[in-house]
């Protein structure tokens, strides 16, 4: 993980924090491939390695949408987080 992904981690609530270090160690380290959705393209279209989301809730009224941005190793069996994106979304009516 760079320090910009564990900075971005650490930045999370700290109930977060945890379902996201389960994720990346449960779920991303085991099986990247499967875990990834498409080519994370940033850069003006430019792939810069692979993408996989995470959406937990409702919580309190909100849809936590976790976006973890990494990159293969050279092995293809290792990989490192570059990047943790998160964006709360509040959802309409009564959850």
């Amino acid at each position: 993980m760079t320090d910009d992904a564990l900075a971005d981690l650490n930045a999370l609530p700290i109930w977060l924090q945890r379902i996201a270090e389960s994720f990346i160690m449960d779920t991303l380290a085991k099986d990247p491939v499967r875990a990834s959705s498409t080519p994370a393209k940033l850069d003006h279209g430019r792939e810069v390695g692979a993408r996989s989301n995470l959406q937990v809730g409702p919580v309190d009224g909100l849809l936590h949408q976790l976006t973890f941005l990494f990159q293969y190793g050279e092995d293809e069996a290792k990989i490192k987080i570059t990047q943790i994106g998160y964006t709360p979304v509040r959802l309409p009516g009564d959850w």
